[in-house]
């Protein structure tokens, strides 16, 4: 199964997490970024900015390719998106909260694991 996931990132230099509830199906209660299983014909680009909206309801625009790696059997793609509109609002079932977390601390909060690594190289790349 493949998946796309986007890291959103604020004026201040916070990112978005996502805390999955205790009955989210895969890894509750942990943090992790927007994201979610790529539908059949749709990009994993497509995906990231669907999802986001699903999760969130914020529009991300210009999302720029991060990383791909292996995760939960399948391949994850992540992105990095400056560029948004709207508020913050869970509107799925899986998430119970939301955060925005300081760049250089992200990797650091209890993040599923296929998330550590897009947040660490952010944390030590300058974006903008």
């Amino acid at each position: 199964m493949n998946s796309a996931a986007v890291i959103i990132e604020d004026r201040d230099g916070r990112v978005l997490l996502l805390l999955r509830g205790p009955t989210a199906p895969w890894m509750p209660c942990r943090w992790n970024l927007p994201g979610g299983m790529i539908e059949p014909g749709e990009t994993p680009a497509d995906a990231a900015v669907r999802e986001a909206r699903e999760e969130t309801d914020l529009r991300v625009q210009s999302i720029v390719p991060l990383m791909r790696s292996r995760a939960r059997g399948g391949t994850i793609d992540v992105f990095y998106a400056r560029r948004w509109s709207g508020q913050v609002r869970l509107i799925d079932d899986e998430h119970v909260s939301h955060a925005w977390v300081p760049r250089a601390e992200a990797a650091d909060w209890d993040v599923v694991p296929p998330h550590r690594a897009p947040l660490r190289w952010l944390a030590r790349v300058a974006v903008r």
